[in-house]
């Protein structure tokens, strides 16, 4: 508006720091969420899961436009989420994709992943616990260590795949 004062402005105007945003330092994001795992899994009194490198390569392609705020709170949900030792790369995909309001956008840079199609030693895998549950996909779904939401996708992709 104008109403501040220009004098004021140069007393309190010593430093200026640029930190280009977590978008543009894919290789801090590793350190970030490393420290966040630590962080929230000793605050949560859990076992400190590992994050699949397809996963962590979705991390750090991720936009990110919460920034670390945003990446904090997203593992801090993983955390919470994600059953087992190990954080997939679909545990990632649920939450980015359902934070993006299932409008996941990737950098560039990620040209290595596959959204859509699942390797077939998995999906034989998934289909032979479904019928040792007789169907019960809560139950598949912790006997695979995934949540529900992950499970629902990966058939979802198979049947898109199919059709």
């Amino acid at each position: 508006n104008g109403q501040f004062r220009e004098d004021l402005f140069y007393r309190i105007n010593i430093l200026n720091l640029e930190l280009p945003p977590l978008l543009y330092r894919n290789k801090d994001i590793v350190l970030l969420v490393n420290h966040f795992i630590k962080h929230f899994c000793k605050a949560f009194n859990r076992k400190m899961p590992v994050v699949s490198p397809e996963g962590l390569n979705l991390l750090q392609n991720y936009h990110w436009p919460g920034n670390v705020r945003e990446l904090r709170n997203v593992v801090e949900r993983l955390i919470i989420t994600t059953a087992g030792d190990q954080i997939s790369y679909f545990d990632v995909l649920d939450i980015l994709d359902e934070l993006s309001g299932n409008n996941l956008q990737l950098n560039p840079a990620d040209s290595s992943q596959s959204n859509s199609l699942i390797d077939q030693e998995e999906l034989r895998l998934i289909l032979k616990i479904l019928e040792k549950t007789g169907g019960n996909r809560a139950e598949a779904a912790r006997q695979l260590g995934i949540s529900k939401t992950t499970l629902w996708r990966k058939l979802k992709n198979v049947n898109t795949i199919s059709s």
